[in-house]
């Protein structure tokens, strides 16, 4: 569109003809998991925070699945979620959880190009001292158990329960959110855009050289995937966002990931940084 061509598939925007509650709504799975929470707003007096970037590779992938016989995105997010929070030495007694994101287009069969956003959370979650001594496939299949629970009966009843409370949600500007993603004080979030073509991107001064986000100030311990540059090979980059981002920093596992950035010395080049701001962002 910003290049004047013609575009591949026009949007759908009558978003409430295509996400449908049913009548009555049936919010019944929802009401028992999800609950309503006030919209944060973010201000400049938040604390910063920081984006780590690390590589893996595609045989580093392969690692993982073999190590927890399991898929990638559950074998990864189970990676990081662990090794996150080693690295920030939480306490064996504590619960951590980790909230995935779930693409709802092809569950709910939405029409081909319905315009913005269609995502709902699921959430895994486990006691730091056995995420930590029991083997990286238990931890995979309680990613996994989370992503499977959002299957198509949970996605309608979420809707039928944004729907009992519409008005409220848009004159409050509140939102619907897993229970644990509030009584967790070490949640992280995983979201995987690997699937977005993000290196074809071009709006008119060529297709980019690297990807990455800003922090959003609103989520600390944000991991999401997006694929790795065309030139590093099959691969994904894994990005976190973090307020003390000093503890990945220390962290050994971590600073091996982080070393592990092929090209490191050209990308720092291309960004006219030299290679320490590459490993701080």
């Amino acid at each position: 569109m910003s290049r004047g061509l013609k575009l591949s598939q026009q949007p759908f925007h009558h978003r409430r003809l295509a996400i449908k509650p049913r009548d009555p709504p049936q919010p019944n799975i929802a009401e028992q998991q999800y609950v309503e929470t006030p919209r944060r707003a973010t201000s400049e007096n938040d604390p910063r925070m920081e984006v780590r970037s690390y590589y893996l590779s595609k045989s580093m992938i392969e690692d993982l699945k073999k190590e927890a016989q399991a898929d990638a995105y559950s074998s990864v997010t189970a990676f990081f979620w662990r090794a996150s929070v080693r690295a920030r030495k939480v306490a064996l007694a504590q619960k951590a959880s980790i909230s995935v994101v779930m693409n709802g287009r092809r569950i709910l069969d939405l029409p081909p190009g319905l315009f913005g956003n269609v995502v709902f959370y699921g959430v895994a979650e486990a006691e730091v001292g056995s995420l930590l001594s029991e083997p990286l496939g238990v931890a995979a299949h309680l990613v996994a158990k989370a992503v499977a629970a959002l299957d198509r009966e949970c996605f309608q009843s979420i809707i039928d329960m944004v729907e009992k409370q519409r008005h409220r949600l848009l004159h409050e500007g509140s939102t619907i959110r897993p229970k644990v993603y509030l009584e967790s004080p070490d949640l992280m979030l995983s979201s995987s855009l690997a699937s977005f073509p993000l290196y074809k991107v071009n709006f008119g001064w060529g297709c980019p050289c690297f990807v990455s986000m800003n922090p959003s100030r609103r989520y600390p311990g944000f991991l999401y995937f997006n694929r790795a540059p065309p030139e590093w090979g099959a691969g994904l980059v894994a990005n976190i966002e973090c307020l003390n981002a000093h503890e990945l920093d220390i962290d050994h596992e971590f600073g091996t990931l982080a070393r592990n950035i092929p090209q490191l010395s050209s990308l720092a080049s291309i960004l006219n940084v030299d290679e320490k701001q590459v490993y701080d962002h």
